[in-house]
């Protein structure tokens, strides 16, 4: 893999992307124009993925990871094929090995992270979420955006491949959109909140705050028996 550079976090200046046109395909011209949005990508791989900033992050750390091989969305995972089990393996590899780089970079701090998928995505094509577990960000705006990565409608790679292994489609985890309208709930204090405008109020003042994230969204240890060896799950 090649060398990282320095991850922008929510405080930077973070490059929006593609913006006009339909909005929910904006993705595809970072794929498409790699050039033109040159400052918007964070890492290319050899491997075939490209990691691109969120326009709109919703933690400190906000990245989204796009393979080369573009497919619609989560729908078109299985558990065989071109976009199989093996491939989705792949694609948690690099991930695994970006969230190892990141954690190496002093200006984060030991922010824990976490990588998955929405059920629902509002975006095209297929991407992962690589994204902190510290959730502070202005960008955060209302519900919706808090309950995409507290609740199950934000779904892990390791659940992501238990289910095609089980059930062989992703197609049970359409029903996790309901969970857009969960109550807010604090990923630090879990003290529960009906009013957005209250939440955010006390998401500043939370006393129990930890500015390490440490142990609210913390990195996986899942381990994933791959062919012929065992390798540890960062997220």
């Amino acid at each position: 893999m090649s060398a990282l550079g320095v991850v922008k976090t929510c405080r930077d200046e973070i490059p929006k992307g593609p913006t006009g046109g339909m909005w929910r395909r904006a993705l595809y011209d970072l794929i498409d124009h790699p050039g033109k949005y040159a400052s918007s990508i964070f890492h290319k791989s050899k491997e075939g993925f490209t990691t691109v900033y969120d326009g709109f992050p919703k933690s400190t750390v906000h990245l989204l990871v796009l393979p080369d091989r573009t497919l619609k969305g989560p729908q078109q995972l299985t558990k065989d094929g071109e976009f199989g089990i093996p491939f989705l393996r792949r694609l948690h590899g690099y991930c695994d090995w970006l969230v190892n780089e990141l954690q190496k970079q002093e200006h984060i701090g030991k922010l824990g992270f976490k990588c998955g998928i929405h059920a629902v995505p509002s975006l095209e094509p297929f991407h992962v979420h690589i994204i902190s577990g510290d959730m502070k960000s202005d960008r955060i705006k209302h519900k919706k955006h808090w309950n995409s990565f507290t609740t199950p409608f934000f779904v892990e790679l390791n659940e992501v491949e238990s289910i095609l292994q089980i059930e062989g489609s992703l197609r049970s985890i359409l029903a996790r959109e309901s969970h857009l309208k969960d109550d807010l709930v604090c990923n630090i204090c879990g003290e529960n909140f009906g009013r957005f405008l209250k939440f955010k109020e006390h998401r500043v003042s939370c006393r129990k705050t930890k500015s390490s994230a440490a142990g609210q969204v913390a990195v996986s240890q899942n381990e994933i028996e791959l062919p012929q060896t065992k390798r540890q799950r960062l997220c």
